[in-house]
């Protein structure tokens, strides 16, 4: 049965996280032009704000010199060498550990130190490699894996349940007007922003309560039983797929879909013991 021992569920987070990783780091290296000085995010601009760091005499030069443009561009290139050896030999442990280890690491200079491009779910795909780099330390202990499982399971069920509270809480998402504030938003690389069907404040309002809806009862896919996991895991792939199509978020589907065999796991897990 798939995703029915606590191996192959890890493996199978690591190696959906992996592609995350790389379509990530792709999409900062053609983005590269803001990490060079006197932009957004150059080192320069950032280190500014590191004044803690900038008292650490050994550290910080060191830190300076491998991420400031273009070095910080090797470091990204790095990252994507690391998810390919994770996916193709993620059956060796000691090998797919380094990799998950360099991941991790490289994240917290990138998304902690030097802060580039920090999203929501930049933030979610670290937290999966937090928790996948503390089970390597741990190897061949089953109580371990079985907490990272849960580990990654609930955290994902809070994000989309924290997301779906905040937007609860906005009045542009309880009348509609958020769709078409995302779908402008210069951020994002929007195909279907111009069709008419947008105009329609009805439905408009009706998609926004369904993203609510959906993101607030996310959670019964893990304690819902098979009608819930197969019903909300079916709904969470459909709204991450559409997502990364509409909004050209190629990262966005991947990160949040290598949860779900953590979520599968768990919810077998409860039907079985509970």
């Amino acid at each position: 049965m798939l995703f029915s021992d606590l191996n192959s569920t890890l493996l199978a987070i690591a190696k959906i996280a992996s592609i995350g990783i790389i379509i990530n780091s792709i999409e900062q290296l053609s983005r590269r032009r803001f990490f060079q000085s006197n932009h957004l995010f150059s080192w320069s601009t950032i280190s500014r704000f590191r004044s803690s760091l900038a008292h650490a005499k050994f550290i910080f030069p060191l830190l300076s010199k491998l991420l400031d443009y273009p070095n910080v561009l090797w470091l990204i290139i790095a990252r994507i060498l690391a998810a390919i050896v994770l996916f193709c030999f993620s059956n060796n442990y000691w090998l797919s550990s380094m990799a998950i280890w360099w991941i991790y690491i490289s994240g917290l200079l990138l998304f902690n130190i030097r802060v580039i491009i920090r999203t929501g779910y930049s933030v979610f795909l670290q937290a999966i490699f937090v928790t996948l780099s503390l089970q390597r330390l741990v190897p061949n202990s089953e109580l371990t894996e079985l907490f990272c499982i849960w580990a990654i399971a609930i955290q994902c069920c809070l994000v989309y349940f924290e997301n779906g509270i905040t937007k609860l809480k906005e009045v542009e998402w309880r009348n509609g007007k958020a769709i078409l504030r995302v779908l402008n938003n210069p951020i994002y690389i929007s195909s279907i922003s111009n069709w008419s069907v947008f105009k329609n404040h009805k439905f408009n309002r009706l998609l926004s309560w369904s993203v609510i809806m959906f993101e607030l009862t996310f959670p019964l896919a893990l304690f819902g039983g098979n009608i819930g996991l197969i019903v909300l895991l079916s709904l969470g792939f459909t709204f991450h797929l559409i997502n990364s199509w509409a909004l050209g978020l190629g990262t966005f589907f991947w990160v949040f879909i290598a949860a779900y065999p953590a979520i599968i796991y768990c919810n077998r897990w409860l039907v079985e013991y509970l």
